[in-house]
């Protein structure tokens, strides 16, 4: 399990989001009730959220997840990645690349960015992220907070890869900007799919 410490990249101004609007969806609950419910969840179809409630006194998110490099080829089908997943490939950075020093150019190869808004949260909840990846041979995934590296993993063909954000002691409001970008070694026609993420807040 990835852990990242909120006061790092928790800025309130790290990310805001856009305005509300089709984009922006209310969150969804998964089918059945032997599950856990997610706080929110995303897909590269569906990929925004905001449940935000001015002046309510409760905890509420803003989210937006964007996928770059995304690939439609025929190998694109080998991923499980559903019907409202994404592949990404084409444009993978080598192994162990650091973070670009314009966040900007993360767009220019293959990741998914997600922009988190935290409001009225009590102090030191944490929020669990769980990223459905599906890796194709060779395919790492480089995950990044703001510029901070945080790990570079192989993936599989389904992988769950969890990731906890510790809010600011005092809770209130906060904000981050993940990556997980593709990498892989030269050569390597490596894909990585993303079906969704889900948001359980503890």
């Amino acid at each position: 399990m990835l852990h990242v410490i909120g006061e790092r990249v928790g800025r309130v101004d790290a990310w805001t989001p856009p305005p509300s609007g089709a984009e922006l969806a209310r969150p969804v609950r998964p089918m059945g009730t032997d599950e856990l419910a997610p706080w929110f969840q995303l897909t590269p179809l569906r990929p925004g959220v905001d449940a935000r409630v001015d002046g309510a006194g409760i905890p509420g998110a803003a989210a937006l997840l964007e996928c770059f490099g995304v690939h439609t080829g025929p190998r694109a089908a080998s991923l499980p990645v559903g019907p409202e997943g994404a592949v990404l490939g084409g444009a993978p950075a080598l192994p162990g690349s650091p973070a670009p020093a314009d966040p900007r150019e993360f767009s220019r190869s293959s990741c998914a960015r997600l922009g988190l808004r935290l409001e009225g949260l009590a102090p030191r909840r944490q929020l669990l992220l769980l990223f459905a990846l599906r890796g194709g041979p060779g395919a790492l995934a480089q995950v990044f907070a703001g510029e901070h590296a945080i790990d570079e993993l192989a993936i599989g063909p389904r992988e769950l890869l969890p990731l906890v954000i510790d809010g600011p002691p005092a809770g209130g409001s906060w904000a981050c900007v993940l990556h997980v970008r593709l990498a892989a070694v030269p050569g390597a026609a490596a894909l990585l799919g993303i079906a969704g993420v889900q948001a359980h807040l503890l």
